[in-house]
């Protein structure tokens, strides 16, 4: 503890400049090392035993309220960290809360992790970024849609462009009327998805309606109560494009509860192709995310960097595909 304070540093950064660590600015090295001479400081071998073990740990924080797809999430990350023998350490926040930082901040300062894994949004939230930067914890990030030039190692995706393509996909069935539930604004893929859709409506020149677009919030009560609005229109569409499979899930049962039929009345289609995609009734059109293999690649390179077999930002990009179950058919008539 003198250590750090007198090189004003903090405890687990000393730690890592003591054992030998990536991942600490030259000038803090320079400083800690010099205070360390200083000091006359002889490290204990059995904290330093202790503090290898820590290291040895990392942390998921997430404040996605997809069930199904933090189970991929997290089968991903463990998946990972239990090929290079690491613990895992779970740190759930709401995604809306306004202290949503200082919570991650005391969480971090009684934490022994030697990085942190950021899924969505918290994979894109700036105060987020630069606090775990100023503390020094190294981190990934999985889905990340902004701060590209972030030194952080992250894995994305296309979401305007995965969109674009499942309403294209819409539009060549013969659907021109495609309503579209969106997701939180605080998830900037929502706002990329929206974007797509957008997109495909350009090019097929088909007339944007600002009426076929309702708010949703990842959740299947509001992916029922999007398709109730979107059905209670007066020219209702014929199909709807849920931003992501738990409300399209939720749209289905919106459209059963208006006497309607999926598809043969309307058609609906989702995003992500979670476990519950297959099981839904009709089986779930949905775009195909590699949720697993993202979480999976994203923990590989924070430990590859803890590791120090890697400098620099790492960047990892995936493809998605579309698959076409039952749950979407040309229009009626």
């Amino acid at each position: 503890m003198d250590v750090a304070a007198r090189a004003d540093a903090s405890l687990k950064t000393v730690s890592r400049v003591l054992n030998n660590e990536p991942n600490v600015r030259p000038t803090t090295r320079q400083r800690i090392q010099q205070t360390i001479a200083e000091l006359g400081y002889r490290p204990s071998t059995s904290a330093r035993s202790l503090a290898a073990r820590r290291a040895y740990v990392i942390g998921l924080t997430y404040g996605n309220p997809r069930h199904s797809y933090l189970v991929d999430v997290l089968n991903g990350v463990l998946d990972r960290c239990r090929e290079e023998g690491y613990e895992l350490f779970l740190y759930p926040f709401k995604h809306d809360d306004a202290d949503v930082v200082a919570n991650i901040a005391k969480a971090m300062g009684n934490a022994d992790v030697g990085g942190l894994i950021l899924s969505p949004p918290l994979c894109d939230n700036g105060e987020v970024i630069q606090l775990l930067d100023e503390i020094e914890l190294p981190f990934a990030r999985i889905s990340a849609s902004s701060h590209p030039d972030h030194p952080s190692p992250y894995v994305t995706l296309d979401d305007r462009a995965a969109a674009r393509d499942m309403t294209s996909h819409l539009l060549a069935l013969g659907h021109r009327r495609i309503g579209f539930i969106g997701g939180p604004a605080t998830h900037p893929s929502a706002h990329l998805r929206l974007s797509g859709y957008r997109d495909a409506l350009e090019a097929r020149g088909v007339a944007f309606d600002r009426t076929l677009v309702v708010p949703g919030a990842f959740t299947l009560e509001t992916g029922r109560q999007g398709a109730a609005a979107l059905l209670g229109l007066r020219q209702r569409p014929t199909a709807i494009f849920a931003s992501n499979d738990e409300m399209a899930a939720g749209a289905i049962v919106g459209t059963r509860e208006a006497g309607l039929s999926v598809p043969d009345d309307v058609s609906v289609a989702g995003f992500d192709d979670t476990y519950a995609a297959k099981f839904v009734w009709p089986p779930l059109t949905t775009v195909h995310q590699p949720i697993y293999d993202m979480a999976h690649a994203a923990t590989g390179l924070l430990l590859d960097r803890l590791q120090g077999r890697t400098t620099g930002a790492p960047l990892k990009t995936f493809t998605h595909s579309l698959t076409i179950r039952q749950s979407t058919a040309p229009p009626a008539g």
